[in-house]
């Protein structure tokens, strides 16, 4: 069963919630940081990093830069742009997308046994050097500020508790310039804080949709803690900061490929050794696949269909049902010559959310070859794949929905 918690925690004031909140830093562009930066000072980058607009910081060693991570977030606090809520609560978020999806989950705290005993399962590796790396940053910053997104096979009970409170009036309702709505209300009654915690008690097994390092590195501290202080599992760092969603809610999108260099092909060439593998059929118009095995190609500013021959697919291995792993076994490795999409500097990966005009634009401006655009993952691939303990090819889905930086905020050293 799922050990989930409430907890008290750490957030913007009403007034300011819609400046705080910040995508995770990964996804701006270098120029869009530093405007984000220079005009706004409430966004939660300015958390991150610490040092902007001081021109006298030299260099700081890792730690020296999360004392400081630490510091500028007291600063938040003095200033009142945080606050702390009084008791635990469950808080329940929901986000509304310009195309009117939406998405609605509970934020909590996840219990680390549940992940060190298998019960919350994983899709892809982590680094162990990356893992060590943000639970020094945890361990030195004292907070979490970002859940990790996890999925789980829906339970009526639940979906019930998020739709009532979503009836209500939010805690928190602003829209963020990407013209998507976000509300977050507060379960804070005990009778349905005991609700939906024993709700969860029948979610046997949870699944990482986003996240894993942060996830694999908030145990590997909370393992290191319990090591040095003893204790008994209950403490704060005993549980991580988690967006739950049903697998009703989740949505997959793709991670296409673009490629520089057709490894001394022509496009003829090319073309005439992918049809030893695939039906090759010309498209009058740029589209996305339809179904699983169908993969759409970009070559000259045309587009074509990709049709894997039947006798490749094979129904028993559920890795080769992916078509990530497909484009990598039977084109990208023999055909283009690269071994290893993680290393291979030809590759380059686009967020299926982003649409088919820009990698077809790439592919015109020659910034890459060819570009393959492939069917998205389903989400009961997803789980299929964690409980067997199998793991993607990287790259493999990109999932929604994406979540803010400094909505709610975790102590790690007090629940």
């Amino acid at each position: 069963m799922a050990q989930v918690i409430p907890f008290r925690a750490i957030r913007p004031h009403r007034n300011k919630v819609s400046l705080v909140g910040s995508r995770s830093y990964i996804n701006y562009s270098e120029k869009d940081f530093q405007i984000k930066l220079a005009a706004n000072p409430y966004t939660f980058l300015h958390i991150i990093t610490p040092t902007y607009g001081l021109h006298d910081h030299g260099e700081l060693s890792m730690k020296e830069r999360y004392k400081e991570v630490r510091s500028r977030f007291e600063d938040f606090k003095d200033k009142g742009i945080f606050q702390r809520d009084e008791q635990p609560n469950y808080y329940v978020y929901e986000q509304i997308k310009h195309n009117g999806q939406s998405f609605i989950g509970v934020i909590a705290g996840v219990s680390i046994e549940d992940f060190n005993e298998g019960h919350v399962k994983k899709h892809e590796n982590t680094l162990t050097k990356r893992e060590a790396v943000f639970a020094n940053y945890l361990r030195e910053t004292k907070i979490n500020a970002e859940p990790v997104l996890l999925t789980y096979k829906h339970q009526d009970v639940i979906d019930e508790i998020l739709v009532r409170y979503s009836q209500t009036r939010p805690e928190y309702e602003f829209s963020t310039t990407d013209k998507t709505v976000h509300n977050l209300w507060l379960i804070s009654s005990p009778h349905d804080m005991d609700h939906m915690s024993e709700a969860f008690t029948h979610v046997p097994d949870m699944y990482i949709a986003d996240g894993h390092h942060r996830c694999a590195s908030s145990a590997r501290l909370s393992n290191d803690l319990t090591d040095h202080y003893g204790t008994e599992h209950g403490e704060a760092y005993d549980f991580f900061m988690a967006y739950l969603i049903s697998d009703h809610q989740l949505n997959i999108l793709p991670f296409n490929r673009l490629v520089s260099g057709l490894n001394g092909l022509s496009t003829d060439e090319l073309l005439e050794k992918i049809s030893e593998k695939f039906t090759v059929e010309k498209l009058a118009r740029r589209s996305k696949p339809k179904q699983k095995h169908h993969m759409h190609m970009c070559l000259d500013n045309a587009w074509y269909k990709l049709i894997l021959n039947e006798n490749l697919i094979n129904e028993n291995d559920t890795i080769s049902q992916l078509d990530s792993h497909q484009l990598s076994e039977t084109i990208l490795g023999p055909i283009l010559g690269i071994e290893d999409i993680k290393t291979d500097s030809r590759v380059h990966f686009y967020a299926g959310d982003k649409g088919l005009k820009g990698m077809q634009k790439m592919v015109k401006k020659g910034t890459a070859d060819v570009a393959f655009a492939l069917y998205p993952v389903e989400v009961e691939q997803l789980i299929d794949i964690s409980d067997q303990g199998l793991i993607m090819p990287p790259k493999s889905t990109w999932i929604e929905p994406k979540l803010r930086s400094g909505l709610t905020i975790y102590s790690i050293f007090d629940k």
